[in-house]
């Protein structure tokens, strides 16, 4: 059974069932503070009101993980050059940053850059407050989308070059979604500007990476505090009948005498 516990508001009347609060409309109540057999309009007020929407929710990955590199030495060359890696997006999604490893003896200002596997240029960052050494990151103005199954470049430009190498490389790439070349996965080019990067050295790579997000769908959830009743009423629905009207008597014809 429903019990009315409430003064109505907004049409809505406050009650109880079974230990929990909701609110019924009261054209289905018979009078305020009786009992009500059945309540087709209840709003559940103690209950939460479970609703799904699409958002987006970012999972971050990378190339070359978070970790310091392995088997990797600062190169002597001191020429201004252009370093990059060669990957693959395996999965449709967003860059938002530019990354790379820098050692103590590169110095100077380092730009970042995005590039499609022809040499298109898709996007440029300029490194700020930058550490002496370490993982540098810079954000993309905005996120630039990837496409699954089509290739890419991502690279910097070390104007004193000194930058850090691994000869002979063999890895693999830290994230499902970007998958890089078993051989020559690092490309660079030399000049004083930054410039797409084409040639290979010994199957080297030159730890630049980007920062990749994918999108996916998640559930949120809104709900109805407890004590604050609905502020429309339901739909009028039409009056119960719970027998269909009888049909009018035939009057009986009048007895002769």
């Amino acid at each position: 059974m429903i019990f009315a516990t409430g003064a109505s508001t907004n049409g809505w009347t406050k009650v109880s069932f079974n230990g929990r609060t909701a609110y019924v409309y009261s054209t289905y109540l018979k009078a305020a503070g009786t009992t009500a057999s059945a309540a087709p309009a209840v709003k559940s007020a103690s209950l939460t009101a479970t609703t799904a929407s699409s958002a987006n929710a970012a999972t971050a990955d990378t190339i070359w993980g978070t970790g310091a590199p392995t088997s990797a030495v600062v190169d002597s060359d001191s020429s201004a050059v252009e370093l990059g890696t060669r990957f693959t997006a395996v999965t449709t999604g967003q860059a938002t940053s530019i990354r790379f490893y820098k050692t103590p003896e590169n110095t100077g200002t380092h730009t970042g850059s995005l590039w499609t596997s022809s040499g298109t240029l898709l996007g440029r960052v300029t490194f700020a407050g930058e550490a002496s050494s370490g993982w540098q990151t810079a954000a993309l103005s905005s996120p630039i989308t990837l496409t699954a199954g089509t290739g890419y470049v991502v690279s910097y430009h070390a104007t004193v070059g000194r930058y850090l190498a691994t000869e002979s490389f063999t890895g693999t790439s830290a994230s499902p979604n970007l998958r890089i070349p078993t051989s020559n996965v690092g490309v660079y080019s030399y000049g004083t500007s930054s410039a797409f990067p084409t040639s290979s050295w010994h199957s080297s790579q030159y730890w630049v990476d980007l920062s990749f997000s994918t999108a996916q769908s998640t559930t949120t959830t809104t709900s109805t505090p407890i004590g604050e009743p609905p502020t429309t009423p339901p739909p009028p629905q039409a009056p119960h009948r719970a027998h269909p009207p009888s049909p009018p008597r035939r009057p009986r014809p009048p007895r002769r005498p």
